[in-house]
């Protein structure tokens, strides 16, 4: 962030994130609904639903203003259990033209390690993760290679 601009994605005023507003006001609007409604079954499916909404909106927040759980959350949830998966690493590697690597590698963001199977003939490879919760998963992905 430079000098005083704020990130498109955030409120101008409030730097809530404008997904979160629209999440309260959809809640806010759900109530209202629900208060108007004469048949009681339906105003619990919508209390219900404003409940679950309300809920996910918190969690937003939460996520939004937690740098340590939404990187910890991220390489968890989202991305480790990409690594089981290998049916494209020969399509990713040949795309990416890391298969034919040589010598030595930096590599910027190597994330959970999922470059590893590309890599046949390094010599050494250094890696800069800015999320710390990728060290474990990365270490896990690279305890069977071949180069320092």
């Amino acid at each position: 962030v430079v000098g005083s601009l704020r990130s498109p994605m955030l409120c101008p005023c409030c730097g809530i994130p404008p997904v979160v507003g629209t999440l309260g006001a959809t809640v806010c609007a759900l109530v209202l609904a629900a208060r108007a409604l004469r048949v009681r079954w339906a105003r619990v499916i919508l209390g219900l639903v404003a409940s679950i909404v309300s809920l996910l909106a918190v969690s937003l927040l939460i996520l939004h203003n937690h740098e340590g759980l939404r990187s910890r959350i991220y390489a968890s949830v989202f991305i480790a259990p990409l690594l089981k998966d290998t049916t494209l690493d020969g399509v990713r590697c040949d795309r990416l033209g890391l298969a034919g690597l040589a010598g030595d590698v930096v590599e910027f963001g190597p994330g959970p390690g999922t470059n590893f199977r590309c890599y046949r003939e390094l010599r050494r490879w250094l890696g800069v993760e800015p999320n710390p919760h990728f060290d474990q998963i990365r270490r896990a992905a690279g305890e069977n290679l071949t180069f320092p």
